[in-house]
């Protein structure tokens, strides 16, 4: 299987993750102007809770909620009694990417979601039976905003398998890398984590990257193949198996270090994206537990902040790499003689860097950073493999 077409899945997968607006399954009220709904009433432990806030009436409706207090008070509720939960989360207010998620204009009519993601582990770290609440004043009348009663249950199987073997180790050595960086700078602990991941998978990437590139070297000869018996499916597949063997190829090769790479890789977006949600320590382990995730400085060489997005500079430049790499992993041939798949390929040259650069903009620069250390890494790699088989 072709790396390539594995990277695109990985990318729409991603996007798909982060842009995804779940469905609310739970009805709600529409006789107050406002109704807040939880998005499911089942809710694992340790992920985010996330509310609807619905605006009932004809006109649009501000919110501005107070930072960093969670945006809905939390009760929990036992043998009929509710229990005020509180959150000491210590947070910079006047950091947009933070201060945004405190503020939201509802359309008339319409919904928006509100996600309690700096405060949701601190809340809701018991398994139980949860509700929340608010107040709100329009047109000079107080409203006394609840949810619907939900329930925080117990992590399913394979959520625990990826927190354990892949997301927790990850988070920590994040942190710890963090802890040893002068400054305890957020930028540089990225570069350098994204580069041991690197150092780490480079034997399973690089014989995904080598039996890729024989596969280019015996394309004309399976192209030929395919002409030549393109009436008779059987002795296409005996003369293509045979082309295989003579050049030791396994289509297949690629596939399962691609495979095991994609949970870490997507360990790894997780964890940078999150950054230093003080909602996330309870991830760390033990030992680094003292570590103050409020000192850890988020600026990169005064240029860039981890934690907010870059709109322009960073996204070009990840596309910009991004293309330089796709053009390295193409057979250097003249566009008549390229086969159906090397003209994918080529097309994708400036589809990819766009679609990388799209995203990059629209989430935290520390992503940015990640993608743009894992891109220059890869250029290094194929500029070796390309000398290699030359």
């Amino acid at each position: 299987m072709n790396s390539k077409i594995l990277n695109i899945f990985l990318i729409f997968l991603l996007l798909f993750v982060v842009f995804q607006k779940p469905q609310n399954s739970i009805s709600t009220d529409n006789t107050s102007p406002i109704s807040i709904q939880t998005q499911k009433k089942e809710i694992s432990l340790g992920k985010t809770v996330s509310v609807n806030l619905k605006n009932n009436t004809e006109k649009p409706i501000a919110f501005n909620f107070e930072c960093p207090k969670p945006q809905l008070q939390a009760f929990k509720i036992q043998n009929g009694e509710e229990t005020l939960l509180n959150a000491e989360t210590k947070l910079d207010c006047s950091k947009n990417s933070i201060s945004s998620k405190y503020r939201t204009i509802v359309k008339a009519n319409s919904q928006n979601k509100i996600d309690l993601e700096f405060h949701s582990n601190q809340l809701f770290k018991e398994l139980g039976t949860y509700k929340l609440k608010a107040q709100y004043s329009l047109n000079g009348e107080s409203y006394n905003l609840e949810s619907n009663e939900f329930e925080i249950v117990q992590v399913g199987f394979f959520r625990k398998i990826w927190l354990n073997l892949f997301y927790r180790p990850i988070y920590n050595a994040l942190i710890g890398i963090i802890s040893l960086v002068p400054g305890q700078n957020l930028g540089i602990s990225i570069i350098v984590l994204t580069l041991l991941i690197r150092i780490l998978l480079f034997h399973p990437n690089q014989k995904a990257i080598d039996g890729q590139k024989k596969m280019q070297l015996i394309q004309p000869k399976l192209e030929a193949i395919r002409k030549k018996h393109k009436d008779n499916q059987q002795i296409m597949a005996m003369e293509t198996m045979k082309v295989w063997q003579e050049a030791k190829v396994n289509p297949f090769s690629s596939c399962l270090p691609m495979l095991i790479q994609f949970p870490i890789l997507i360990s790894i977006f997780y964890v940078v994206q999150a950054g230093i949600n003080p909602d996330k320590q309870i991830f760390l382990y033990e030992f680094l537990t003292n570590i103050r995730l409020e000192d850890i400085q988020t600026q990169l060489f005064g240029l860039l902040d981890m934690t907010e997005r870059n709109q322009f500079v960073l996204p070009v430049i990840v596309g910009l790499l991004q293309m330089i790499q796709l053009k390295l992993n193409l057979p250097k041939k003249d566009k008549k003689d390229l086969t159906q798949n090397e003209s994918v390929q080529q097309n994708m040259v400036y589809f990819m860097p766009a679609l990388i650069a799209v995203f990059t903009a629209s989430l935290p620069s520390g992503v940015g950073i990640y993608w743009a250390t894992t891109t220059i890494f890869a250029i290094g790699q194929q500029i070796y493999t390309n000398k290699k088989h030359s």
